[in-house]
């Protein structure tokens, strides 16, 4: 049992960054998401994807200016 926690508290030293930022990414996302879904907010005609939708809808197009 001695060693499951030594793996553990190890593997967090490691990777304390990622442990961190996941979930903090996450949670950005989906309060964008709730965000963008009360009116309120923000009308139905300035609503937007996710962060990561927009940059890889601008990455595509750049790639296929490029190609």
């Amino acid at each position: 049992m001695g060693t499951g926690m030594g793996r553990a508290r190890e593997f967090l030293r490691r990777n304390v960054v990622l442990v961190v930022m996941v979930p903090v990414l996450v949670g950005v996302h989906f309060g964008w998401q709730k965000i963008q879904d009360i009116e309120m907010f923000v009308p139905k005609q300035q609503r937007q994807d996710l962060p990561v939708i927009e940059g890889a809808r601008y990455l595509t197009e750049r790639c296929r200016v490029w190609c």
